[in-house]
């Protein structure tokens, strides 16, 4: 493939993402659930989809691992309140 088509391609799927995250903030206000039920359901769906990619991770219960974590739950928990 030749760089402007890897260009053009870049800037399509960009504008995809950008596009589609739009829209799923949008979709997102019409469900009637709890806060916390929809960001709990959004990592779910999330974690499989990570599953699929990555086949088997390696999760070692390392310092870094478990502070990410922790992050992570902390800021989904947090910003599903406002």
């Amino acid at each position: 493939m030749k760089k402007g088509n890897k260009r053009a391609v870049a800037l399509l799927l960009l504008v995809l993402t950008a596009s589609l995250w739009s829209i799923g903030g949008l979709l997102i206000k019409s469900v009637n659930a709890h806060p916390l039920a929809i960001a709990g359901m959004r990592s779910a769906i999330s974690t499989v989809i990570i599953l699929i990619y990555v086949k088997k991770p390696k999760f070692t219960w390392s310092f870094p691992q478990i502070a990410a974590a922790v992050t992570y739950a902390l800021t989904v928990i947090t910003g599903s309140m406002l």
